[in-house]
This record gives structure tokens, sequence and C-alpha cells, in this order.
């Protein structure tokens, strides 16, 4: 099992004409990035508003990723990110977009995971925490979106 959370991705105003939308989202420590981020699925990307048109000021890029290259779509400050818990709301984060035709599920990254104030408790088990909640207080995840 993995760590997931649940957000709500709000599409900047000027940035992406998308709409508001929620989603279980995998929390990748593994996906290394110098800001916050997510990888978004086209399918999702479509979904949501952001394909076929892309917003302008997208640029293509290339990943790194443990099973070679990929390029993606890549939006600087697309979205704002909470993670939406039963009991409580996360603030809003401000992140990168990389839309992927190769990922099936939306992943954040790890400074955005940082960001939102998770902890991961036990990947295996899939619990995770706030930052700021007691060490005892663990979230299980939600199950996967597949796109």
């Amino acid at each position: 099992m993995v760590v997931r959370v649940r957000v709500r991705l709000d599409p900047l105003k000027g940035r992406c004409a998308g709409s508001t939308s929620e989603v279980a989202c995998v929390a990748n420590a593994g996906y290394e990035t110098y800001g916050p981020e997510l990888v978004m699925p086209a399918r999702f990307a479509e979904a949501v508003g952001l394909l076929p048109e892309l917003p302008e000021g997208t640029r293509s890029k290339v990943y790194r990723t443990t099973a070679g290259p990929i390029r993606v779509h890549f939006v600087e400050d697309g979205v704002e990110v909470k993670v939406m818990a039963e009991n409580r709301v996360s603030e809003a984060v401000r992140c990168g977009v990389a839309i992927s035709e190769l990922e099936d599920e939306v992943l954040l990254s790890d400074k955005l995971i940082s960001a939102l104030g998770v902890v991961i408790e036990d990947a295996g088990e899939g619990l995770w925490r706030f930052r700021d909640e007691p060490t005892d207080k663990l979230r299980g995840s939600p199950p996967p979106e597949l796109w």
C-alpha cells in the first residue's frame, strides 16, 4: 500500500482555465522537486479542463524516472491544493502541474507533501497525519483513483 490523501485542486485564475476538483493522490516522497508540484495524468487534465487547450505559458520538460525519461507539459503555479481530511482542511499551497501521458494517478511531490503539512507515518499500511497532530493521530488512505 502507499499513502494517499484526498485533495482539492483549484485552478489559479489567469494560469489555468480548468475546474475545481477533488481527487485521491499518491504522496510520493520519491518524486523530488525544487518546489511544490504534482503530476496529473492527461485523462484527469482533460476531465478538469486543462487539456486539450494547454494553459498559456505551458512548457515542455523532461523528467527522470525509474522507468527512464518522460516528457511532460508543465504549468508553473497552475493550481492551489488543499488536503481534505474528514475533520480538517489544510492551508492552500500553490504548486506547479506536470501533465503526463504515462501516469494513471495524481502524484504529490516531496516539496508539496511537506508544504501541505503531511507526514507519512507508515507507507506500508498507508497511514499518515498532519505535522501538527500527535503521533498517535493516524489517518488512513483513501482508495486509488485511476485515470
